[in-house]
């Protein structure tokens, strides 16, 4: 089993399976509390306990293809292994035999993100439109660390935290948060802020900055690229309003796992039967909708 390197402070070099608790290092999985975790139990305790107290939690593509665009845009590391032809299927696709899934799975043991022709074209333009932006580019290229990973004690509820700036600056008060996403238009991501509660995460990561003595750390800002094309690059940072929210939504996460944990007990939704309203936006398009009609009967 490969040697722990400490947890605790500013941690600069740790390797993403040691950072995550996985593999040789799998007892820091549920021993620390991450934005992850944050985000996952304001779904529902019972999300909570489905994915971390049980092992459920599983990958999804995205996130992979997220992974190896971090790894080449931040560390300059290409991660990904293309499938050699001769475990393609005339049509092109994957093949599902046993010598497939063995080099698959030897890919993947090797530290490896197995990915098709195509995937690895969209990383690689990602990459290339993160660096060559005018505000992005110059702002990995100061002087900082990727990856630096956090861990401390919340002096409120007394539980061990973590998180991980993908960049953050030697001096400048503003560190750097990499996103892929379907959508990186303003209004696309400020859904996904929502949807993913990207607040929760600037919260947890921030006030761990603040417990572990970062004091210079003063915000976050979002990189968001495009998984599809054009790929566009786009770069945002919360209002101070969601900033609020978002720490206080942390906050209340590690409290809510407290209580879960000394229960024992991981609720899901309330019961009760819930109104669905519109969101503003739906809202918005309905009365676009309604004036379009109108002009075109005129």
């Amino acid at each position: 089993m490969s040697e722990p390197m400490k947890r605790d402070g500013l941690v600069l070099g740790m390797s993403e399976d040691e950072y995550h608790g996985q593999g040789d290092f799998e007892q820091f999985r549920t021993a620390e509390f991450s934005s992850s975790a944050a985000k996952t139990i304001r779904e529902s305790a019972a999300h909570y306990d489905w994915e971390y107290n049980k092992g459920h939690a599983k990958r999804s593509k995205a996130m992979d293809i997220g992974t190896a665009t971090h790894a080449l845009v931040l560390e300059d590391r290409d991660i990904t292994a293309l499938w050699p032809e001769d475990l393609l299927t005339p049509s092109g696709r994957r093949s599902t035999g046993k010598d497939a899934q063995a080099w698959e799975a030897a890919q993947e043991a090797a530290g490896l993100i197995v990915v098709s022709e195509s995937e690895k074209e969209a990383i690689t333009v990602m990459a290339d439109n993160v660096r060559l932006h005018p505000d992005c580019g110059p702002a990995l290229a100061q002087a900082g660390q990727a990856e630096a990973s956090m861990f401390g004690t919340c002096p409120e509820t007394g539980l061990r935290l973590r998180g991980r700036f993908d960049f953050l600056p030697d001096a400048h008060p503003l560190a750097l948060d990499l996103k892929t996403a379907q959508n990186s238009s303003l209004k696309g991501f400020t859904r996904a802020i929502d949807d993913r509660s990207y607040d929760v995460q600037w919260g947890h990561y921030l006030d761990l900055a603040e417990i572990i003595g970062l004091d210079y750390v003063r915000d976050m800002v979002f990189i968001v690229v495009a998984n599809v094309p054009p790929f566009n690059v786009n770069v945002i940072q919360l209002d101070e309003y969601w900033k609020e929210m978002g720490l206080e939504r942390a906050r209340g996460a590690r409290r809510r796992f407290l209580e879960c944990s000394e229960s024992g007990v991981w609720p899901g939704y309330p019961p009760g039967v819930k109104t669905a309203s519109p969101p503003p936006w739906v809202v918005n398009s309905y009365e676009d909708e309604l004036n379009e009609e109108m002009d075109a009967s005129r």
